[in-house]
């Protein structure tokens, strides 16, 4: 098998991996790879459909990620060209999800903008604070 084949494959299989991770860990059950879902999306650079993120998987890099803002750029620019300006979608928090080659356990780095992150990290802290209430009661 060429390299480029089987980086391809790596590719395919990190992208499974997260779909099946949104589906079945995080309960967003239509999440499906781009490539099987939208073509659209497929071509805008998502690799994962039906979540209210639009993801990049990239696999297999031990030493230099790819520039997290030229795909942030690629991915907004098709997007702009592919949905209506009030479409939803502009809203969404772009990432990017890098697997490094190595066996180690730090092997999956999400990348997010700065505007992106805040509010997802206020969501997650608002929704700890109430778990604490809950168990309080």
């Amino acid at each position: 098998m060429s390299n480029g084949k089987a980086n391809r494959n790596k590719g395919h299989r990190l992208e499974r991996l997260i779909a099946m991770i949104w589906r079945e860990v995080l309960g967003f059950k239509h999440t499906r790879t781009s490539r099987q879902d939208s073509r659209i999306l497929d071509n805008c650079g998502v690799d994962i459909a039906n979540i209210p993120m639009l993801i990049q998987c990239k696999s297999g890099y031990d030493k230099r990620f790819p520039k997290y803002r030229d795909i942030y750029e690629y991915i907004k620019e098709n997007i702009k060209e592919n949905y209506p300006k009030k479409h939803e979608i502009h809203t969404l928090p772009i990432v990017l999800i890098h697997k490094n080659s190595s066996r180690g356990k730090q092997n999956f780095v999400w990348q997010f903008a700065h505007e992106d992150i805040i509010p997802i990290l206020s969501e997650y802290y608002m929704f700890k604070e109430q778990q604490r209430k809950d168990e309080e009661e």
